[in-house]
């Protein structure tokens, strides 16, 4: 789209805020176990797919 000249500001937003979701969860251990825990059988929903792509902008320390 952004080749078209029709740059899509949902999907900049969405991109924006799992950065900064995955930054949060990277900062928090508890959470990010969490979401690990959750991710452990793979992204079986939309929900846990955009946790999944969270977490990959930013890893944190667990990698």
């Amino acid at each position: 789209m952004t080749v078209s000249g029709a740059p899509d500001s949902e999907l900049y937003d969405g991109w924006h805020w799992q950065r900064e979701l995955g930054g949060l969860i990277s900062e928090l251990s508890a959470v990010r176990a969490y979401v690990q825990d959750l991710l452990k059988d793979g992204p079986t929903t939309k929900q846990l797919g955009s946790l999944e792509s969270a977490i990959a902008e930013d890893p944190g320390v667990d990698g």
